[in-house]
């Protein structure tokens, strides 16, 4: 993973692509084992706590147009990281790990093949749709794509393919 330093797009879309859908909304449930006071309000001992990372993400004072898909916003050094995998010492342990699987098969799967909108029966572009499900974790509702590998990356893999 030392080549995503020299890819800052790619690694900016990793980042984005956790901010703007954020597998899930509510994150990890906490427990408090002691009482305390954040801010003024008072967290019992055993109250349950929700980082709620979909509203993190959503917050226009951290992201401008946070609905709006924008991998350039991290182009800004003072923009956050996004809070998919929690933060401080209750930050996900395998945050790194799964950033890389990400940016690895991004890169590959855009190095491997040619993603274009689908035709609708006129020959018009069919534009995929944001949507999404709504619950405990997001997932994208199906839409309609065109997948074709790249003929020349399959002969770099198979010779004597075409």
């Amino acid at each position: 993973m030392d080549d995503l330093e020299y890819l800052p797009y790619l690694r900016n879309l990793v980042q984005e692509v956790l901010r703007w859908k954020v597998v899930f909304p509510l994150g990890i449930l906490h427990t408090c084992t002691q009482d305390n006071v954040y801010k003024g309000y008072s967290i019992p001992k055993g109250a349950v706590v929700i980082g709620n990372t979909w509203a993190i993400s959503r917050d226009e004072t951290l992201y401008d147009q946070p609905e709006v898909f924008n991998p350039d916003r991290f182009n800004d050094p003072s923009v956050p990281r996004a809070p998919e995998f929690g933060w401080g010492r209750r930050k996900c342990p395998g945050a790194h790990y799964a950033e890389s699987l990400l940016a690895i098969s991004i890169a590959s799967i855009l190095a491997a093949y040619d993603i274009t909108s689908a035709k609708d029966e006129d020959g018009s572009d069919i534009v995929a749709s944001a949507a999404d499900t709504a619950g405990f974790e997001y997932r994208p509702l199906p839409f309609s794509c065109v997948i074709s590998s790249r003929p020349t990356y399959r002969q770099l893999l198979v010779p004597g393919s075409s």
